[in-house]
């Protein structure tokens, strides 16, 4: 058995992603093209790898709260600065009450297929950004053209509430973030 600072290792950081990729083969390809996937061909040795985000052998479900909770500072490990921003935003409020289902970084930014933000492709370049909100905020709750971009003021007018069916604790999160 190979030590995983061996480069032979399938264990090695830099082969991380082809020992998941042999069974998550539809993840492996996405994975290859991702800013993270560069990054690592370019010796990056602390490029984001498969077992950063899931573990090596604790793999939770990605559907559970637990994890959708708790992936924001997998994120924030390394982009701090961003994860400041996040938690400021009216998401990332609505996320520390607890509330699972809200917008996180892999929501916007993408999970395994994670582009720099000025290639045309990225989920969140500027032409597809309102795309990438229309997502969650769609034609049924027209968040993303009506209030998002022109009054966000109008948003708290809405019928707001999470799993709990706390209203308030949601519209108390989005005046934390826009004032009211």
């Amino acid at each position: 058995i190979k030590t995983r600072t061996d480069p032979a290792s399938r264990v090695n950081r830099a082969r991380v992603a082809d020992t998941c990729g042999s069974c998550h083969r539809g993840i492996q390809p996405l994975f290859a093209k991702s800013i993270h996937a560069e990054q690592g061909r370019m010796g990056n040795t602390g490029a984001a790898v498969c077992s950063d985000c899931h573990t090596s052998h604790q793999i939770q479900r990605a559907e559970t709260d637990q994890w959708r909770l708790a992936a924001i500072q997998e994120c924030g490990n390394c982009h701090e600065k961003n994860l400041g921003s996040y938690r400021d935003s009216y998401h990332g409020q609505v996320n520390k009450l607890g509330y699972g289902y809200t917008a996180k970084c892999y929501d916007c930014h993408g999970s395994h297929s994670i582009l720099k933000v000025d290639d045309k492709n990225s989920k969140v370049h500027p032409a597809n950004r309102l795309g990438t909100c229309r997502s969650c905020h769609n034609g049924k709750k027209d968040l993303a053209d009506r209030y998002l971009y022109n009054q966000p003021e109008q948003a708290l007018k809405m019928r707001l509430k999470g799993p709990s069916g706390n209203q308030d604790a949601y519209i108390n999160a989005f005046n934390s973030v826009f004032g009211g």
